[in-house]
């Protein structure tokens, strides 16, 4: 059932990312001079930082990757002594006659495993990534929400959507259709009919 599923995801992501190119292609020459005068200049100016800011959350996901993997190294972590998680951890120090019930014994597993992970910054790390992971998920429906003006504005964003897509953040498949999609091809409506006018 799962390699099923990796099929259908698989082909899915091949064709919005052939629709997300077709879309990016066929924009340049949709329409050469600015539309009714209005320019792109605050479309692109969100585009360069939203490359700027994937950029700043791709290191922090790498700095958050590394914390990760120097507290899981460490000795001291509960979860390196006890695989099976707080479960096995209950079971060993009831074995040595605590007094502590479960509940407890849980939250001291959970305290001593945030205590490795804060002595290595990962939860900080992490916490930084997915402030990171947000605002661009944000600046990206912006936008999508943004109506582009030229042919450049609309390929620019076509781009920008693409390259998301081809990556793992801020966009998946349903996302690319719902949003991403939409928001080009109501560009590329207009271009073409201030083309055609």
């Amino acid at each position: 059932m799962r390699k099923a599923e990796s099929n259908v995801t698989s082909t899915r992501r091949r064709f919005l990312t052939g629709a997300a190119f077709s879309a990016a292609t066929v924009a340049v020459p949709a329409a050469k001079a600015l539309a009714g005068g209005r320019d792109d200049t605050r479309l692109f100016s969100a585009i360069a930082a939203a490359r700027a800011l994937m950029q700043e959350r791709d290191a922090a996901g790498e700095r958050a990757t590394a914390a990760r993997e120097r507290a899981e190294a460490d000795p001291e972590l509960p979860s390196q002594r006890f695989p099976a998680g707080p479960g096995g951890f209950i079971e060993a120090e009831r074995a040595r006659g605590s007094m502590l019930g479960e509940r407890a014994l849980a939250r001291l597993w959970h305290e001593r495993q945030n205590r490795v992970w804060d002595r290595h910054g990962a939860k900080a790390a992490f916490q930084e990534w997915n402030a990171l992971c947000r605002r661009v998920r944000v600046l990206f429906e912006r936008i999508a929400a943004t109506r582009a003006n030229t042919a450049a504005g609309a390929s620019a964003k076509a781009a920008l959507f693409l390259d998301a897509l081809q990556g793992s953040e801020p966009w998946d498949e349903e996302d690319a259709a719902e949003v991403a999609f939409p928001s080009l091809a109501a560009d590329l409506a207009r271009l073409a009919a201030k083309t055609a006018a």
